[in-house]
C-alpha cells in the first residue's frame, strides 16, 4: 500500500473548496485539519492506532500472501503536524461526515441529548482508556462525547446487556458529573529551614482525620481551599490528585507528597450518574463501540442514515461509497485503498 503525504493540503485558505459536504453543510478542509491534528497529538492514541493498521496489513498479507506495507496515523514521510497519512485521513473525514448525518438526523426530529447523556458520554471515554483521554485537548473530548451521547441517542440503547452493567460497576467511580473537594496544604518547616517531611505527614494525617470526622480534636482546621470541578474541570488537575479523589466516597480523604510537604483533600460531594438505559446506551457506543473513532459497522440505524445522505466528497480525500459490502457502514475510500475500503467486512 502506498502512503500518501496530505502535506500543505490540509492547510488550504478559505477559498479552498470544503472536504466534504453532507446534506448542504460543508466540512472544512481546515476543520478536518484540526480533527487529525487534535488525534495525532495524543501519542497514546498514534500508538494504538497504528497497532490496529500493523494488524489489518498483517491479516491482509496472511490472505493475499503478498507483502503489506502497514499504514500509519502520520504520514512515512511526514515532519509535520499537517502530514498525515491519506488513509487515516479518509477515515477521520468519514467520522466527521457520520457525526454531522446523525445530527441532522437529530435536528429534524428535534431531539438532543441531555447535559447527563453527554457527561456520561465523556466518562465512558475516559474509563475506557484514561490515558488517549487526558492527552486530548478539551475542544477535542468535548466533540467526542457530543458525537456518541448523539450515536446512542439515535441507536436508543442498543442493549442494556450484563456486558454495559459490568463495565459501570466495574467504573462507578467514574461516571458522576461534579465533585466538591476541601483542599488544605501542610508543611512543616525545620528550625534552620528546610521542610520536615515525618512532621508534615503527621500534621496532614491529624488533618485528614479531623476533616473526616474521626479526629480527637487536637487539631483546629481554619484554612483550606473549597472548590467544586466538572469531570471537564477535574481532568486539569495534576494526575495525582485525579487518581487521589476519584475514587473516595463524600467525607472520606487522601493524603498527596508534594514538594512542599503535603495537601490533604477531603471530598465534600460528589454527583453520581446512576445506570440507566440512556447511560447504557452511552457506555454501549463509547466504550463497548470504541466511540466515535470507530466506523458504525453494523449498525443498520446509522448505515440507513448514512444511505439517505447527500454526501459528496474532495477528491484528493478519496471518494463516498455506499457500496462496501455489508456490515460495512458508507465511508471515504482513499486513493490508495482502490475502493475496498478499510472496514473488514
Amino acid at each position: 500500500m502506498v502512503v500518501a503525504v496530505l502535506a500543505g493540503s490540509l492547510a488550504g485558505c478559505s477559498t479552498a473548496p470544503p472536504a466534504a459536504i453532507v446534506n448542504g453543510t460543508a466540512i472544512s478542509i481546515p476543520q478536518l485539519d484540526a480533527q487529525l491534528e487534535a488525534w495525532a497529538g495524543s501519542p497514546a492514541f498514534v500508538n494504538a492506532q497504528d497497532a490496529v493498521f500493523e494488524q489489518e496489513a498483517s491479516s491482509e498479507e496472511q490472505s493475499s500472501g503478498q507483502q503489506v506495507t502497514p499504514d500509519t496515523v502520520l504520514a512515512i514521510l511526514g515532519s509535520g503536524p499537517n502530514e498525515y497519512s491519506s488513509v487515516w485521513a479518509a477515515m477521520e473525514l468519514s467520522n466527521m461526515i457520520t457525526s454531522q448525518a446523525i445530527r441532522q438526523h437529530l435536528s429534524q426530529l428535534h431531539q438532543a441529548p441531555t447535559a447527563i447523556e453527554v457527561v456520561a458520554a465523556w466518562q465512558s471515554e475516559y474509563a475506557s482508556d484514561p490515558t488517549v483521554w487526558r492527552q486530548l485537548s478539551a475542544a477535542t473530548r468535548a466533540r467526542a462525547a457530543e458525537d456518541d451521547a448523539d450515536h446512542a441517542l439515535v441507536d436508543g440503547a442498543l442493549s442494556t446487556s450484563s456486558q454495559d452493567k459490568l463495565f459501570y460497576k466495574d467504573n462507578k467511580s467514574d461516571f458522576w458529573s461534579r465533585v466538591c473537594v476541601t483542599a488544605d496544604d501542610i508543611s512543616v518547616t525545620r528550625r534552620g529551614g528546610g521542610v520536615d517531611m515525618a512532621a508534615s505527614l503527621k500534621a496532614a494525617d491529624a488533618v485528614a482525620a479531623q476533616l473526616s470526622g474521626h479526629g480527637n480534636g487536637s487539631v483546629s482546621v481554619t484554612s483550606g481551599a473549597l472548590y467544586c470541578d466538572t469531570p471537564e474541570q477535574f481532568i486539569e488537575q495534576p494526575t495525582d490528585l485525579q487518581d487521589g479523589v476519584r475514587t473516595l466516597a463524600p467525607g472520606q480523604t487522601t493524603v498527596l507528597r508534594e514538594s512542599y510537604g503535603y495537601e490533604v483533600v477531603l471530598v465534600r460531594s460528589r454527583s453520581v450518574i446512576p445506570y440507566s438505559t440512556p447511560i447504557a446506551g452511552d457506555i454501549e457506543i463509547s466504550a463497548t463501540h470504541g466511540g466515535s473513532q470507530t466506523p458504525p459497522s453494523g449498525d443498520q440505524k446509522v448505515i440507513d442514515i448514512l444511505m439517505r445522505a447527500n454526501v459528496r466528497v474532495d477528491p484528493q480525500f478519496g471518494a463516498w461509497s455506499t457500496t462496501l459490502t455489508a456490515p460495512c457502514a458508507p465511508e471515504v475510500v482513499a486513493v490508495e485503498n482502490t475502493g475496498t475500503g478499510t472496514c473488514p467486512a
